[in-house]
């Protein structure tokens, strides 16, 4: 009878973990349909200046701004941190979207949104940006942006 007993307990213990949630992100949902909520959102860190942006579905906004132009545009109160970065974003096929991405013009003390390509890796932790300088360029922009974890 002993027996029987720890084997109801066993086998009610195997049932109650295997109930147990898991938060963490696995590659499976990187694949998920809705591509807005789980690829791309989180922390993303332009290493060459230390910018860094949160991604929410179909925004981006400034979470630091460390050095470099966006600072200068910090300092004559043209953005602040939580201000639009990213918008309109939009998936447009397998890790690829498209959006606005905001530009900064410090000796014009300006502010422009041009047309954005994102391209995510397939292991889901780099964006790539590519869009046209606003205020009169011809040449693409592009840099990379890896994930905070």
């Amino acid at each position: 009878m002993k027996w029987k007993n720890l084997a109801v307990i066993v086998l009610i213990m195997f049932i109650i973990a295997g109930c147990e949630k898991n938060d963490d992100l696995t590659k499976d949902d990187l694949k998920s349909n809705d591509k807005n909520k789980i690829e791309l959102d989180g922390q993303w860190l332009r290493p060459t200046d230390g910018l860094e942006i949160t991604i929410n579905s179909e925004t981006g906004t400034f979470t630091k701004i460390a050095n470099g132009g966006w600072l200068s545009m910090v300092n004559l109160g043209l953005v602040a941190v939580g201000d639009v970065k990213f918008k309109s974003l939009n998936s447009t096929g397998e890790l690829q979207w498209e959006g606005e991405e905001l530009w900064h013009h410090v000796s014009l003390q300006e502010l422009r949104w041009a047309d954005a390509t994102f391209t995510l890796s397939s292991e889901g932790d780099t964006l790539t940006l590519s869009s046209t300088d606003p205020f009169g360029g011809t040449t693409p922009n592009i840099y990379t942006m890896i994930r905070k974890q």
